[in-house]
């Protein structure tokens, strides 16, 4: 067994986290804007919550310059282990969703840190023992990073396909389309989830 959850009794798992935190401003089709932190942080709220403690949930992120201080702060405020930020010099993901009735949105992604590397994310393998991919950006990892992961970690690999099902026109309004060599994606992966 790997991970600090050995030392605590009743616990047996350290669960890594792969996503980006995005920087959302919502613009309901009735009200004012609103601006939130969004995300991989919503899934990260939820686990810190159902954790027998918070620190057994371990984010790996690329987080961006502007953005750092900030990203930081928040999700040691939950308790996460925060050591595995991984700094970029992009600026931050921002998603701005656009309502234009109450259940039809335009989504629109600018900014936006690159992927990981494997070698940015082997510190973290080294501590986790199962890992949770969200690809909210659609970029968080290449297909093959995400192949060379799944030979090297032994632990199983949950992934959310999410926006790797969303392609980018100009401008950053995000689309539909289908997954390229999807089949690959999904042997990657012990578990997949699409939304």
């Amino acid at each position: 067994m790997t991970g600090t959850a050995d030392s605590v009794p009743g616990t047996d798992r350290v669960l890594g986290v792969v996503g980006t935190v995005v920087l959302d401003r919502i613009l309901p089709f009735e009200g004012k804007p609103v601006e939130s932190l969004g995300g991989i942080t919503h899934g990260l709220h939820a686990l810190a919550a159902l954790a027998p403690h918070p620190s057994f949930v371990v984010p790996v992120l690329k987080v961006g310059g502007d953005a750092r201080a900030f990203v930081r702060a928040e999700l040691a405020a939950l308790g996460v282990d925060t050591r595995f930020l991984v700094p970029a010099d992009q600026p931050q993901n921002r998603v701005e969703l656009h309502y234009t009735s109450p259940d039809r949105r335009r989504e629109t992604l600018t900014g936006g840190v690159p992927p990981l590397a494997l070698e940015e994310l082997e510190p973290a393998l080294r501590e986790v023992d199962v890992l949770y991919v969200n690809f909210v950006a659609g970029n968080e990892l290449t297909l093959s990073t995400l192949k060379r992961l799944r030979r090297s970690f032994r632990g199983p690999i949950y992934a959310d396909l999410h926006s790797l099902l969303l392609g980018r026109a100009r401008g950053g309004l995000r689309y539909p389309r289908p997954l390229p060599r999807w089949r690959e994606w999904v042997a990657s992966c012990d578990v997949v989830q699409c939304n």
